[in-house]
């Protein structure tokens, strides 16, 4: 038939320039593929189709294009014929086949239709410079225009064809063109989409009325076949070629300068990308999706300022890929805001650098890369700046290292009982943060029991590799019925065999990863009070083993004794339900069926979340040896969180026949989830069941909270207020306060509350803080002169905590706080008198002078009189008061000048008792302490000056007046000693020692110059990322971003 085909008509000759340029950079990568020298037979007998060089030496084209070379093609024979044009000469060579996707069951017969991906990659000798496409790292957005390209023989002669049209969307796993379809012999030919500049698939074959085109992301899959590494080094094999090509001085045309060409493009440009790309390309390749895609979501955190993920899950195979999925970033929530790809790839650029720097350490030398960051980062904001200098920096931590390394997310695998014909439903998605799924992989109308782990196989290694990042791998959360709980997912094996010997000695599921098994009836629903209670006894421990059945083991011959002494439900749920806490049911045999499902349900019933059983045939010989076991294990475990290190170990020895009786003899162990956890999109999730126990020799556990890592088990979820609109009672959950924030001493009578809010609880701010020289003349040269001390600096300096550590070291009681704002007077630090109060209380004593019973005397005036900080701080003492005046550049104008007189004479006079001293010549008067104590004259007068520290944040000059009567003191921002010893005041002295808290102490310390950052704020970060260092780890990230935000940062 011939093929219709359609040229796209503009009106503007600028597209057709567009296209013509890119037309002229496919021609030359374009191949012919035949049998070995017979490309060019003009029947087409042995002409196969069209591929195209993606890197010296790679040929990429369809599978169903090389499956014409019959089965030596499969047994990667060197059979594929590679012809290709350079300038007016034509080279010839033969290629082998090296990953293909699919392979024909029967490679003697290919099927008639192939299935996608459909894609094959050739490698070829001898074309080390061929020139090459360049591929796009993101997918097209529909509808686009393309070019369609390849080698014909639609006329009778073979030649280069090629057809414009419009992309206009995808059906399954296919591209779709809207009426362009490619020509007869054009399969495998590369598609350019114009707006990108770049080969975003290539031609699978045609329809009624478009073309099929596979996207360049099913090169994905190649990556997960046997011998997939091929196909990252021939992608970094890409990358360097541009990179050359870009920097050659050659004038002919190349793919980075075109696309720099394109109107309306944004973004990070084509030239530094091409130069980060070729970079990139010199790094160890990425473990799997999920070490990118943890990157990815850090940055795009960072970047956008929350935390939401993406509503599409993406699986990028190379560091490059991981760049591309930055590509016109927006922050929805953040109208007006430039583009923001650019500062996102930068930081991506940097977060790869010292990810791979940490992982192989000198090995790799990132020293280029590292050059491109900084030389691009120089026009970046100054937030952003020291963010990529933070983590390129040699030997300094991340920022915001408030979290263990953890895989970047679990997968969970839901089975639901059987509806149809005994199939069980599947579904495979992601746990992101603990409670964001992501769906993956499903299948409603389900799979027979034999055939879930076949059926499952691929999917869950898909998600795995989306999970894991770097050494740290994702577990399995696995929701099953318990009819389920005896099938072995931990015996799993995810690779397809090979058919060698080697298959034998692959791990298992169980034996990578930590399996979760939970139930599925009781999945969605509240926990209940006992399952609380017991959990929380077990998770701090002891541990001790009790029968799940009654009867078994029994203590004769026969483990399992007849019928008549078993127990009922009933029995069994009465006597699971008294068992003390810390008590884990143990059961030598299977509890999908039988008597064990029954001691299952009543030990469920009764709140049980930990249980230890096997799964799979056995005589039950061993039955009383496995109990007596599992009790040892249980009692040698302080917790429920230190089975799991003996469990795993006996897990991996299991299947070794020349292991000890001890590793072969099969407990099982399971863990429960932490009660807390919860997700967004739907009720709080509140698993409580036990997970399903091995066969002998295998072992699985479960764990306590919804995402962690292999090496970290997690604590509650750290939020009291969720959101959610319903009343609950979290708010008992609530820790106590930081000591800096504790007012529950603060009684009339604990007159060092407020130092030890200052000081640190545990004093050691004192005991181990050396202050600056400069800072201890000056206390005592303002001690010695008897003259008040001005110290200025920028908060949270320590201004306020010096009056506090005068007063702590010399023992001089409570320090006397006079806080300023802009109303305070002279007045109020001095005296207040309430007449207007004894005005009421004489009235009120005139009108019950004539009632019976009204014999009491009158209220004096001192009654009425109450000394302010300033004024008690003058009261006559043997030793001086510490009086701080806080914040005196608060003040009115008037204030600095009006206390001159009372700092200079020590002395100041209340007329309302200097007109009563003829007749009252002692007064008592309360004291700012809430103490009584006479004034003599009405006046008070010092005895001893006070030592007066007053603080100011310099937001105003003061007289020179007020400043020739001051010691004066400059607070510089406290150093690593200080912050120290600061840090273990308040929070002991293991706050500090942590990575993540490391991480935000040289934060601290690191700040840009003229960047005002307060020790408190510090503090607040410290304990707060503390008691939310095991939640999700943007939400970590988060709150350090926001307690330590720059108090100069405009608003």
């Amino acid at each position: 038939p011939v093929a219709r085909t359609r040229s796209l008509r503009t009106g503007t000759g600028g597209r057709r320039t567009r296209m013509s340029a890119f037309d002229a950079l496919v021609r030359p990568a374009l191949v012919r593929i035949a049998a070995p020298d017979r490309g060019y037979d003009p029947h087409g007998d042995r002409y196969w189709g069209t591929g195209f060089f993606i890197a010296p030496g790679w040929v990429l084209t369809c599978a169903h294009v090389v499956a014409e070379g019959g089965s030596a093609v499969w047994r990667s024979e060197p059979v594929v014929g590679i012809t290709w044009e350079d300038g007016d000469t034509s080279r010839e060579t033969t290629g082998t086949v090296v990953l293909a996707l699919p392979r024909p069951d029967r490679p003697d017969d290919p099927p008639d239709r192939w299935a996608f991906p459909d894609i094959a990659l050739v490698r070829v000798p001898g074309a080390a410079k061929a020139p090459c496409v360049r591929l796009a790292e993101r997918p097209p957005v529909p509808p686009t225009s393309v070019g369609l390209h390849g080698w014909s023989r639609e006329t009778g002669e073979l030649g280069i064809r090629h057809v414009h049209g419009t992309l206009i969307g995808t059906d399954g796993q296919a591209l779709i063109t809207d009426w362009v379809m490619p020509v007869e012999g054009c399969s495998g030919g590369p598609v350019v989409d114009h707006q990108q500049g770049a080969v975003v698939g290539l031609n699978k074959g045609r329809g009624r009325d478009g073309g099929a085109v596979v996207p360049v992301t099913a090169l994905r899959r190649l990556h997960d076949l046997p011998g997939g590494e091929a196909m990252g080094e021939a992608l970094r094999a890409h990358d360097r070629h541009h990179l050359a090509r870009y920097r050659s001085l050659d004038d002919r045309p190349d793919w980075t300068r075109t696309q720099g060409r394109l109107a309306g493009s944004a973004g990070l440009g084509p030239g530094p990308r091409t130069l980060l790309y070729g970079h990139l390309a010199e790094l160890p390749a990425p473990t799997a999706p999920g070490e990118i895609m943890d990157l990815v979501d850090q940055v795009k955190a960072w970047i956008r300022d929350d935390e939401l993920p993406d509503v599409l899950e993406d699986d990028p195979r190379t560091w490059s890929e991981g760049a591309g999925l930055l590509r016109g970033l927006r922050a929805p929530h953040r109208d007006g805001v430039r583009d923001l790809e650019p500062d996102a790839v930068l930081l991506y650029a940097a977060h790869v650098a010292r990810h791979v720097r940490g992982r192989y350490g000198e090995r790799v030398d990132t020293a280029d890369l590292t050059r491109w960051i900084i030389d691009e980062s120089g026009d970046a904001d100054r937030h952003l700046r020291r963010e990529i200098d933070r983590l390129v920096s040699p030997g300094r931590p991340a920022p915001l290292s408030v979290r263990e390394p953890r895989a970047r997310a679990d997968v969970l695998l839901e089975i639901d009982a059987p509806v149809y014909d005994r199939r069980y439903p599947w579904r495979v998605k992601l746990l992101l943060d603990g409670h964001t799924v992501s769906p993956l992989h499903f299948d409603e109308r389900g799979v027979e029991r034999a055939r879930l782990g076949e059926a499952l196989r691929e999917p869950l290694a898909d998600a795995l590799r989306r999970g894991d990042s770097g050494r740290h791998l994702a577990a399995v959360e696995a929701v099953l019925p318990l009819e389920l709980f005896d099938e072995p997912l931990d015996t799993w094996r995810l690779e397809p065999p090979q058919g060698g010997p080697e298959d034998a000695w692959a791990p298992t599921l169980g034996q990578r990863r930590f399996v979760v098994v939970r139930d599925r009836r009781r999945y969605d629903r509240e926990p209940t009070p006992e399952w609380r209670e017991r959990w929380e006894t077990a998770e701090n421990g002891p541990l001790r083993a009790a029968p799940l059945r009654a009867e078994v083991p029994g203590t004769g011959p026969d483990p399992h004794p007849a019928r008549g002494g078993r127990e009922t439900w009933a029995e069994t749920y009465d006597r699971l339900r008294e068992a003390g806490g810390g008590t884990v049911p143990v059961y030598c045999g299977r509890v999908g069926t039988g008597d064990g499902l029954m001691a299952m349900h009543a030990a469920l019933a009764a709140g049980h979340p930990l249980a230890l059983w096997r799964t799979g045939p056995h005589d039950h010989t061993d039955c009383a040896e496995f109990h007596e076991r599992a009790d040892r294990l249980l009692s040698a475990a302080p917790t429920a969180w230190d089975v799991r290190g003996p469990v795993r170990s006996l897990r991996t020895r299991a299947t070794d026949r020349a292991a000890d009786p001890e590793a072969l003899a099969g407990y099982a162990w399971a863990g429960s989830s932490d009660p807390c956890a919860h997700r967004d999109d739907g009720p709080p999730i509140r698993p409580i069941t036990p997970s399903a126990g091995p066969a002998p020799g295998r072992y699985r556990r479960r764990t306590r909270h919804r995402h962690h890592s292999q090496e970290e088990p997690l604590v509650n979820d750290w939020r009291i207020y969720r959101g959610a609109g319903l009343p609950h009672d979290e708010i008992q959950r609530l820790p106590a306060p930081p000591p800096w924030r504790d007012f529950s001493t603060g009684g009339a009578d604990d007159t060092l509350a407020g130092s030890d809010r200052r000081l640190g609880v545990k004093r050691r701010l004192v005991q181990n803080h050396h202050p600056r020289p400069a800072e201890t003349d000056a206390v005592n040269a303002a001690l010695y002169l008897r003259r008040p001390l001005l110290v200025t600096g920028n908060p949270g300096t320590g201004k306020s905590t010096l009056a506090h550590a005068v007063a702590h070291e010399l023992r001089l009681g409570r320090v006397l706080r006079w806080p300023i704002v802009s109303r305070t007077t002279l007045q109020d630090g001095l005296y207040r008198y309430d007449a207007i109060g004894r005005l009421q209380d004489v009235q009120l004593e005139r009108a019950q002078a004539g009632s019976p019973g009204s014999a009491a005397a009158p209220a004096g005036i001192g009654s009425y009189i109450r000394l302010g900080p300033l004024g008690t701080a003058l009261l006559p003492s043997d030793q001086p008061r510490v009086l701080l005046i806080d914040e005196l550049d608060k003040s009115d104008l008037d204030l600095p000048n009006d206390l001159l007189n009372a700092l200079e004479e020590g002395e100041f006079a209340i007329p309302e008792l200097e007109r009563l001293a003829d007749r009252e010549p002692a007064v008592e008067v309360l004291t700012d302490d809430g103490h009584k104590v006479a004034v003599l004259g009405g006046r008070v007068r010092c005895t001893t000056f006070p030592f007066i520290v007053l603080t100011s944040n310099g937001e105003r000059d003061f007289p020179a007046a007020l400043l020739r009567r001051c010691i004066r003191l400059e607070l510089e921002a406290p150093g690593e000693e200080q912050l120290r010893a600061m840090i273990e005041a308040h929070l002991g002295g293991e706050a500090a020692d942590g990575d993540g808290e490391q991480g935000l102490v040289r934060r601290f310390l690191d700040r840009e110059p003229g960047e005002v950052i307060a020790t408190d704020q510090l503090l607040n970060a410290l304990y707060l990322t503390q008691h939310a260092s095991r939640a999700e780890r943007v939400t970590r990230e988060r709150i350090a971003d926001m307690l330590m935000q720059p108090l100069d940062q405009p608003r």
